[in-house]
């Protein structure tokens, strides 16, 4: 067993390094949506802008169910790495890839069929039915190698090279922006801006494949795919699948599709827009994160508990300190967000974007033990819980949209999350053998008590008409993050936790750190 302090530096290090790179890559696409999402509403409408967002939806409802090979592949890959195991490496890696592809051919079947029952299916009009089909198909084509090639960018994140991945991200963005752009200008349809998002992804992926085989073990080429392999990255992957299932019954995918089917399309081009500021913040959380699951699982692998219980209190502090001021921020000023960002008329999408912003303020506290968790290969302790819970989301949601609308399917989605949290933390701390009590003054306090600060900013701003430009919302919620963060950093963090801290920013850094 190894605890030395040196090690945990070195653990610090490639997690800041991974996650910095990792920010990078999702800055350019955050700054790509906000500036050329308003452009495509304005564009092609409401309507057909929803009709594209539920196709997305259907889509990305099966891109997720990846029956937990991709959380599994980058832990097996790490961990044996770490082993030196480079023969095993070779296995998982082929192993999961003729898994992906089995899994792709599905997908595309499914999709190739609703796209046909589409306009019996959802509430949209004839020509958003035929619209919707070619985008299904077109979904469909590219699943076929999506799938696999979601093999190369799983192994470089288990050799925690996410420094490669968020390059080629960047680029895929940057080609991403040139189609839409194309698109705009020339006046092109939905479905070719669709052909274009996926052309551009299609290159992410083989230059992504490029890098896998060349920083993989030599071994990995004289491997072959075997069923054990492929048996045990099945078991271990499928209580990740079950959360992941729950996952997309719980979020913005089953809330889309439940708002199509019932409400109609322009329901869920408003529902899309609000989810872009709750997709913000999502993105952010994961950022935070993203780093940490091969790391987790190198931990596990030598056997250091005490770097695990240090790396969750610290590193969920730190992430809740980060995102908890930022929430809060928007979501006291999404309703004027909105209105300065989309124009007159989506003050309903601001309050639909509360509601979802709202469900994320308590998930920096938790969000971390997920990672864990799969490091440690003990997810499955959680899939009662996740699964019963994204049941009784998707119920009170079909009960409350028939009532409410897309309000009622938002509601739903808070009223789970707020269920969530102390369950979660019931059975993550028998898990760690962590009190509770001991997690919440460590984490929580006085973390969340002190977000009075951006609320009374946040407020104040819109008083004041701050909040009417997008300059001015960017300077409001800037000014409430640094307020908070500096009151927090002084009476919420120890002499130890600043100095981490100020080592965690390079200009903040001291000389002798």
């Amino acid at each position: 067993m190894t605890s030395t302090t040196e090690p945990r530096h070195h653990h610090r290090r490639r997690i800041i390094k991974n996650t910095a790179a990792n920010a990078m890559a999702q800055a350019g696409s955050i700054l790509s949506t906000l500036i050329l999402l308003p452009l495509l509403v304005q564009s092609f409408g409401v309507a057909l802008y929803g009709t594209l967002a539920l196709s997305a939806s259907v889509t990305g409802y099966a891109l997720l169910l990846d029956f937990g090979i991709s959380a599994t592949l980058v832990r097996l890959v790490a961990e044996r790495t770490a082993r030196k195991d480079s023969e095993g490496v070779g296995r998982a890696v082929l192993s999961a890839a003729m898994l992906y592809g089995m899994i792709g051919v599905t997908v595309a079947v499914f999709l190739a069929i609703l796209g046909v029952l589409a306009g019996s299916i959802f509430d949209v009009s004839p020509g958003e039915a035929l619209l919707l089909q070619r985008l299904l198909w077109v979904g469909a084509i590219a699943s076929l190698w999506q799938w696999p090639a979601m093999t190369a960018r799983d192994a470089l994140a288990g050799l925690q090279r996410y420094d490669l991945i968020a390059s080629v991200t960047l680029a895929t963005v940057a080609a991403d922006i040139a189609g839409t752009i194309y698109v705009l200008a020339s006046g092109s349809g939905l479905v070719t801006y669709a052909v274009l998002r996926v052309a551009a992804q299609l290159l992410g992926s083989i230059v992504n494949t490029v890098l896998a085989v060349r920083l993989l073990p030599r071994e990995v080429r004289r491997a072959t795919p075997t069923l054990e392999d492929a048996r045990h990255i099945g078991r271990s992957g499928s209580s990740i699948f079950a959360l992941q299932i729950a996952g997309v019954m719980s979020r913005q995918q089953a809330d889309k599709l439940i708002i199509g089917v019932f409400v109609g399309t322009a329901a869920v081009a408003l529902y899309d827009l609000a989810a872009k500021l709750n997709s913000l913040v999502s993105t952010l959380m994961g950022l935070t994160v993203s780093a940490v699951l091969p790391v987790a699982a190198e931990i596990h692998a030598k056997g250091d508990r005490g770097a695990m219980t240090a790396l969750f209190y610290r590193g969920t502090k730190l992430i809740a300190s980060f995102m908890a001021p930022i929430t809060t921020t928007l979501i006291v000023v999404a309703i004027p967000f909105m209105t300065t960002w989309l124009g007159p008329g989506f003050e309903q999408a601001g309050v639909l974007a509360q509601l979802l912003l709202a469900s994320q303020l308590l998930l920096p506290l938790y969000q971390l033990g997920d990672q864990i968790l799969i490091g440690k290969n003990r997810f499955s302790i959680w899939v009662r819980g996740g699964l019963t819970l994204a049941c009784f989301n998707v119920a009170l949601s079909v009960i409350l949209v028939q009532e409410y609308g897309a309000v009622g399917v938002t509601a739903a989605t808070l009223i789970a999350c707020l269920l969530e949290f102390p369950w979660y933390l019931r059975v993550f701390s028998r898990e760690m053998d962590i009190p509770v009590r001991d997690w919440l003054r460590r984490t929580a306090w006085p973390t969340y008590p002190l977000l009075v600060i951006p609320v009374l900013l946040g407020v104040g701003a819109i008083a004041l008409g701050l909040t009417d430009t997008l300059p001015g919302l960017a300077a409001t919620l800037a000014v409430a993050a640094l307020a908070y963060w500096a009151v927090l950093l002084s009476v919420g963090y120890s002499a130890e936790e600043r100095l981490y801290v100020f080592r965690l920013i390079p200009f903040l850094r001291p000389k002798d750190a």
